[in-house]
């Protein structure tokens, strides 16, 4: 069985076409193609084009995938989807499915990590409840085996170390292919149970071949030919892409001076970020998270596309009161992500401003309890390029 497989492509179509192209290729060819998660998410490309054209994509390009923490609404009703850990309370999605070719009956069975499930979206997983992968595998693997599976693969959006642990409490797989953890690709052989993770962002493909007695070989490639003639399947998406392109290129204006002049200086631009926020709210406290933000902006004019790279996740700045604690303390004590504060003369108020997925995801809380300010993307274009913005942060 020839196997080819992906993570964490996060919709790069424009960089990185040739990926995708190759995968319809390959799987023409007889291969059986996966994605271990995060197929889709945050894009200016998704949102020139909407999603209908990129849900279909999945069923034209993979046999199976298991969701990520992007794009996971869009994920988990594909026909292709499998995940064993997530219950929904009106039909839980595939916990796995059998893949024949020849005289391997493989079992591929999908898992989340609790990680990756608490950073989905609220309103994406509303109605899903995640269950502990350890508790819901047993049930999957005796399922797939009592349906004649002689191989088991495992489709895993948890993070390369968190998959290696599996594979030693868990010694049932042959093939564990990671996903999530954003780091370089690696494999290593736990027992019999090969652990692997796919370049990510678009920037590469795993090889596989699985024999009656497990993997026989293993490869990468980092830099799929683009020379190779577009698979139909991929001419919408193509003819697509070109619209994205002139919609990433418009030019929203010229950055204001202060964010210019700290334009590749990462640590100054947020600090400015988070005072801009500060100066047009100054009874709050303003908290966010880092991750929020992304690429730096490549030159001073600020484009569409550039801003999507920023900041891909289009959070609502929220307010509420918190009376408990520090809560800038109680954020960066968690291992998940880092945060910032702005700085301000205000000691005694309670009023925070922050995300709607910092107030959903970390603190709980729902709906109800915060008051919805502006998107987040759309504030960053209007003070980035205000010509005459005061910001006051050491360059």
């Amino acid at each position: 069985m020839k196997i080819a497989f992906i993570t964490d492509f996060h919709a790069q179509f424009l960089s990185a076409f040739p990926v995708i192209n190759h995968l319809v290729v390959a799987r023409n060819g007889g291969a059986v193609i996966f994605d271990s998660g995060d197929f889709l998410g945050e894009s200016f490309v998704l949102d020139a084009l909407g999603p209908a054209i990129f849900e279909r994509l999945q069923e034209d390009i993979f046999d199976t995938l298991c969701p990520g923490n992007h794009g996971f609404g869009q994920c988990i009703g594909s026909p292709r989807a499998v995940c064993c850990n997530v219950v929904h309370e009106l039909g839980n999605p595939a916990p796995w499915q059998m893949i024949e070719r020849g005289d391997i009956r493989l079992g591929v069975i999908g898992i989340i990590g609790r990680q990756a499930f608490n950073a989905t979206p609220i309103q994406e997983r509303a109605g899903f409840r995640f269950v502990d992968p350890l508790d819901r595998l047993p049930h999957a693997i005796r399922a797939a085996r009592q349906a004649g599976a002689n191989q088991l693969l495992l489709l895993s959006h948890c993070g390369y170390n968190q998959d290696i642990a599996l594979a030693r409490d868990i010694t049932d797989f042959d093939v564990i292919l990671s996903g999530h953890c954003h780091s370089d690709a690696v494999s290593e052989w736990i027992g019999k149970t090969l652990v692997v993770k796919a370049p990510e962002m678009g920037g590469g493909i795993g090889y596989l071949t699985l024999g009656v007695d497990g993997v026989t070989a293993l490869s990468f490639d980092f830099a799929p030919d683009p020379t190779i003639a577009c698979a139909p399947a991929l001419n919408d998406l193509r003819v697509g892409l070109a619209q994205a392109v002139a919609f990433a290129e418009k030019e929203i204006g010229p950055l204001a001076s202060t964010f210019s002049r700290a334009r590749k200086e990462r640590q100054v631009f947020l600090q400015n970020v988070l005072t801009a926020l500060q100066m047009q709210h100054p009874n709050h406290r303003v908290i966010l998270n880092l991750n929020v933000f992304r690429d730096l902006l490549p030159t001073d004019i600020l484009t569409e596309g550039a801003l999507y790279d920023l900041m891909p996740f289009d959070n609502m700045l929220v307010t509420f009161e918190w009376p408990k604690s520090d809560l800038f303390a109680q954020l960066n004590a968690l291992p998940e992500e880092p945060f910032a504060q702005a700085e301000y003369d205000i000691e005694t108020t309670q009023r925070i401003m922050t995300t709607d997925y910092v107030a959903q995801t970390y603190l709980g809380l729902g709906a109800n309890d915060f008051t919805i300010v502006a998107p987040l993307r759309a504030a960053l274009a209007r003070f980035l390029t205000e010509p005459n913005h005061n910001v006051q942060t050491a360059i």
